[in-house]
This record gives C-alpha cells, sequence and structure tokens, in this order.
C-alpha cells in the first residue's frame, strides 16, 4: 500500500511542475486538485497504510478489522483521481466533473471515517485489559 501512496507524491510533483510551467493561467478547480494530488493522493492513503503497521506494532500484535482498514485505504486511492482528473481534463466545469468531484468526496469522507472506526476499535482493545489488551502505566 506504501508504494501506491508514493505514486500520489510523484503525481504532485508532475502537478506541481505543470502548475508553474501553466503561471496563472489555472482555474480554482484546477489549482485545487493539484492540492489534492497531495492530501487525497499521497497524505491520506500514507496514514492509512501506515495505520496498518503502527496498529499491529503499538496494539495488541494484530489490527483488529484489518479488512475494513483496507477497505478504506482502497476508498481512498479510488477518490482521488475522481477529485483530481476531471477538472484537469474539462476546463468548464460541468455537472459531470462536479458530480464526480462529489462522489470523490463522499468516497474519501467514508474512507476517513472507516479508518478512525477501525482506530478507535483498536485503541478500545488496547486499554481493555479484560480483551486482553495492555494498560500502560505512567512513569
Amino acid at each position: 500500500m506504501v508504494p501506491i501512496a508514493w505514486f500520489g507524491l510523484v503525481s504532485y510533483a508532475v502537478g506541481l511542475a505543470v502548475q508553474a510551467v501553466a503561471g496563472q493561467n489555472l482555474t480554482l478547480y484546477e489549482t485545487g486538485a493539484v492540492r489534492h494530488m497531495f492530501l487525497l493522493g499521497f497524505m491520506a492513503p500514507l496514514m492509512i497504510a501506515m495505520a496498518h503497521i503502527v496498529l499491529a506494532h503499538f496494539g495488541v500484535g494484530r489490527v483488529l478489522w484489518q479488512n475494513w482498514l483496507t477497505g478504506a485505504f482502497a476508498l481512498v486511492v479510488i477518490a482521488w483521481p475522481l477529485r483530481v482528473v476531471p477538472p484537469l481534463i474539462d476546463r468548464n466545469v460541468a455537472a459531470t466533473t462536479e458530480g464526480l468531484m462529489g462522489l470523490a468526496g463522499t468516497l474519501a469522507a467514508l474512507g476517513l471515517a472507516l479508518a478512525a472506526v477501525v482506530a478507535a476499535r483498536n485503541a478500545l482493545e488496547i486499554a481493555s485489559p479484560a480483551r486482553g489488551g495492555r494498560r500502560r502505566t505512567g512513569s
């Protein structure tokens, strides 16, 4: 999953280069698409991919509801091209472009919410000694 997230960063670098060449001729939607290459194409997928590692390592040795976390990653990865590509292809934003960007927003929100639910579930497991979790003591 991490290489997929890094692909988003490479896309962002290319987008920035194109944006620098285009100068002031970009629309608000186009500049937003470039920003979303970084946020939705790199940061959000990387965060969810790393959650697989961090939750397993610092949790109870496994990720509870791991398939749901993988599903959250998939939702975010599907969302970012839907948010980025339409305004870069069609300068005249129409109902189709706005509809695809709205669908992307919905998928991204669902993916991030799902990742938060999985993280909360794992946190509950860690905090509950009755469930086999471990409780940390202060020093």
